[in-house]
């Protein structure tokens, strides 16, 4: 398997919002159930956890979520989890497992919410998801996308989803019921001393968000951030940055300014972002504790969240 993966940042999947003559949360509601007398709603409380560590099988998606029916809930009987795995590292062969179901959690899982309606927990752990999706070391990469379908099943048999609600539900801001979610793939990062070769083509050091300076390459560790750079003349800037060896004037570029980044044995996130390139001038290769090259970042290439992670 090839030591250099990619990381894509995500984001969660919302109901888009809509306007209303009246505001009035229970005027929506009761308009709501009055337009579509059989139905379900799942309103979403809290996106709990949507990064899943695929080291981990204990490692877990988790979202609160308040159920609502005819009957406040008095028709509720359980929450079913389905997952589709969007392949977005192709390097190591295209995997397709669309809307796989993968696990249940019942109405007595739920406690009575301040709005009197049930509340509670759906979990899924990355375990529970790989089995279910025949998913392992050789298909999944970080970076890869799992999105979540929740679907509300009643004590009477029906069932409601994204894929049958209507849009007054979907689109809804009140009720906040897109019934699907997105997680993303990571791993537990091999940890060491990460060396970080720094260039910067005109010899003035970094500028990265502004003709004078900016933040320099941002790695998070947990929750550590970790900032390093070519020292720019024009700013001091406001991280620790490597002095460069160049002159300013553009006849003398700076070269091999070094960096360690460490990695300390435990961590469990590590991510690389380069904030900017003003000038396009900036390059720098990212080395593996074994010294293996990890990336390599060439004057106007990738800018923001990089694809650089190695795995245990």
């Amino acid at each position: 398997m090839k030591k250099v993966y990619k990381y894509f940042g995500m984001a969660l999947l919302t109901g888009v919002l809509v306007t209303s003559c009246d505001l009035n949360p229970e005027n929506a509601v009761n308009a709501v159930l009055d337009e579509q007398t059989t139905g379900a709603v799942l309103r979403t409380i809290n996106v709990n956890n949507s990064t899943l560590n695929s080291s981990n099988p204990d490692s877990f998606f988790s979202v609160t979520v308040e159920e609502q029916d005819e009957q406040d809930g008095g028709l509720f009987e359980s929450v079913d989890v389905n997952v589709t795995f969007v392949d977005q590292t192709p390097d190591n062969g295209e995997t397709v497992a669309e809307d796989v179901y993968v696990s249940t959690t019942p109405a007595s899982n739920f406690t009575t919410g301040e709005r009197g309606l049930p509340v509670g927990d759906v979990v899924v752990t990355y375990g529970e998801i790989a089995s279910a999706l025949g998913l392992n070391s050789s298909n999944v990469l970080p970076g890869d996308v799992l999105t979540f379908r929740l679907t509300v099943n009643l004590t009477d048999g029906r069932s409601f989803s994204n894929t049958n609600s209507g849009s007054n539900i979907l689109g809804s801001a009140y009720f906040n019921s897109p019934f699907s979610y997105t997680g993303l793939v990571t791993c537990t990062p091999q940890f060491g001393d990460y060396l970080v070769v720094m260039h910067d083509a005109y010899g003035d050091g970094w500028q990265t968000t502004n003709p004078n300076g900016g933040p320099g390459l941002t790695i998070q560790i947990d929750d550590t951030e970790v900032q390093v750079g070519i020292c720019t003349i024009w700013e001091t800037p406001e991280y620790d940055c490597v002095p460069g060896n160049g002159s300013g004037d553009g006849n003398v570029p700076d070269s091999n300014i070094e960096a360690t980044v460490t990695v300390p044995e435990g961590t469990e996130l590590l991510t690389w972002t380069l904030p900017g390139d003003n000038w396009g001038e900036i390059s720098f290769q990212i080395y593996a504790p074994n010294g293996d090259l990890l990336y390599d970042r060439q004057p106007g290439g990738d800018v923001g969240l990089l694809p650089v992670l190695l795995c245990l």
